[in-house]
Order: structure tokens, then sequence, then C-alpha cells
């Protein structure tokens, strides 16, 4: 047996958890009255009880002031991400954000964020049995000569609770858990990159 070896994985991808106090009992009613100003479901990534504001941009809440705090110190830690992961920094921002909430049963399907450097995902409120996000597994297509089930094998569930925050690489495939508890789950989700992705996605 060949013991002495290590493993070289210079291409590891990017999965940064870390927390934030979100404070979300003080701004409650202002995450439910912005929700409740906008159009009913308008994403076809949400199933079930569920809603997204994702195709409303006007005033989105990375831009309150109530959250004027944490994006500062996001920005910070991105910062530090861009540095570490030796991608290049070309002037990132925060360009879109929007609220998700699920009540029982709901959840969000497959998809990914690719015209984004990074999606940052933060968790107003997780109560117990919510579903936590998952991951689908980016070596597949190398996996491809074994037998595996596309539904079980390749996803991987990241447990989390309120105030985590999670940082990925926009072409990361995920979905989200059905929320298997009354008690609904509300969910900030910030894209970032360059404000030409904007404009790409718009086009």
């Amino acid at each position: 047996m060949l013991s002495n070896g290590v493993y070289i994985n210079p291409w590891a991808t990017l999965l940064f958890k870390t927390s934030y106090d979100l404070n979300y009992k003080n701004i409650k009613s202002t995450v439910q009255e912005y929700i409740s100003e906008r159009p009913k479901n308008t994403s076809l990534l949400e199933k079930g009880v569920a809603y997204s504001t994702v195709a409303h941009q006007s005033n989105p809440p990375h831009l309150w002031p109530e959250f004027k705090d944490f994006c500062a110190e996001l920005l910070i830690t991105l910062k530090e991400l861009y540095a570490e992961h030796r991608i290049l920094d070309k002037e990132n921002c925060l360009l879109q954000s929007w609220l998700n909430t699920h009540g029982l049963g709901g959840e969000t399907l497959e998809h990914s964020h690719n015209l984004v450097d990074f999606v940052v995902t933060c968790y107003l409120n997780l109560p117990d049995n919510g579903g936590f996000i998952e991951f689908r597994d980016p070596l597949e297509y190398h996996k491809a000569n074994s037998y595996i089930n596309p539904e079980t094998d390749l996803w991987v569930p990241i447990p989390c609770k309120t105030n985590d925050i999670l940082i990925f690489p926009g072409w990361l495939k995920h979905r989200v858990q059905p929320n298997n508890s009354e008690e609904e789950r509300v969910v900030l989700t910030i894209n970032v990159g360059t404000p030409n992705a904007v404009q790409s996605m718009q086009a």
C-alpha cells in the first residue's frame, strides 16, 4: 500500500460559512411589508408555499439601512475571498438581492447563478426542520462511469441555522429542501460580481 501519499486539491470548490446577527425579530415587519407590496410569485424556481422577490429589484434589501453594517462587513470578507482564491478583484460589488420565503412544504428547485462571481445566502429565519440548501457535485461528469443515483448521490446538504451566512460561486448548482415546519423560512440572497453582470442578466 502506498501509505505516504498526500491529497493535492488546488481547485477545491469555494464554500464559505460564517454567521452574523441579522436581527430578524426587529426587521420582520419591514420584510413582511416589502413582500406584501410586490406581486405574488413570479419565480418558476419556487415550488409549493413559496415566494421570491427576485424579479422586483426596486429598493433591494442590500440597500436597506437595516443591512448597512452587515453589507459593509460582507464586502470586507468578499475582498479576502477574492484574494485567497486568486480571483481577479474586478470592482466587485453587491449587484442584486432578494427575499425568499417558504411556508410548510415550500422549496426552491435546482438552479445556478452563472453570470455572477459569488452568491451570498443569509438565513434570516430558519426554524427546526426548516430544510437545508443542497449543492450538486461539480465533479458529476468525472463520476459518469460509476453507478450513482443522481437524486441522492450527487447532492450534499449543508446544515444551517438562523443567522448563518453561506458564500459560494455562482456557477455551483444548488436547490433548497422543502420546509417541514409550520414556521416560515426567510432567506436573503445577494448576487456579487461586476456591474456589467447585471446588464448581461437583463439582456
